[in-house]
């Protein structure tokens, strides 16, 4: 049977020119191509300045278009929950035997620095795709659950005054 894997794989990484409103988004994928030999660095413009993917790669980008269009046919087109919902739905159905894992969430604001955000995955917590175990005291990261709504790191419930996300049929 013919590997399903391509023949490359890519590291995306991302940064911000500037501060504030005078900022600017930045995102670049640097490939390696087996059959070549050869790593190549491209550049993804980012164009759009509501909650979307710049990009969707790997083995499993099918599986989150197909869920993220789902999402673009309800009330949450456009947000970050509906990207995030699309993700985790994808990494939960199992439908890419190469993907998985806990979401692994950063992110990169129009001032400071960037930062790992914390998600509680499946009960368990998770910072950068590690587990963090149960008896480590919760870091000073924001912490996120399954709906993505902030929540407390030990407990993954919503905090008092986060807004509630309820996942409506689609």
């Amino acid at each position: 049977m013919k590997d399903q894997l391509s023949p490359f794989f890519s590291i995306f990484h991302g940064a911000r020119d500037s501060e504030y409103m005078a900022c600017k988004f930045r995102l670049w994928e640097l490939r390696y191509i087996a059959a070549t030999k050869r790593w190549y660095d491209k550049p993804h413009p980012i164009v759009d300045w509501r909650s979307c993917f710049i990009t969707i790669s790997g083995s499993g980008r099918e599986h989150i278009r197909k869920r993220l269009e789902e999402w673009d046919h309800s009330q949450y087109r456009g947000t970050t929950r509906a990207a995030v919902w699309a993700f985790c739905d994808t990494l939960s159905s199992g439908d890419d035997s190469y993907s998985g894992g806990a979401p692994q969430l950063v992110g990169i604001q129009r001032k400071g620095l960037p930062q790992h955000f914390g998600f509680v995955w499946k009960k368990r917590r998770y910072l950068a795709g590690l587990e963090v175990p149960k008896r480590s005291p919760a870091n000073s990261a924001l912490w996120f659950n399954e709906l993505f709504e902030r929540c407390d790191a030990t407990s993954g419930k919503r905090l008092v005054n986060a807004k509630k996300h309820e996942k409506i049929s689609r």
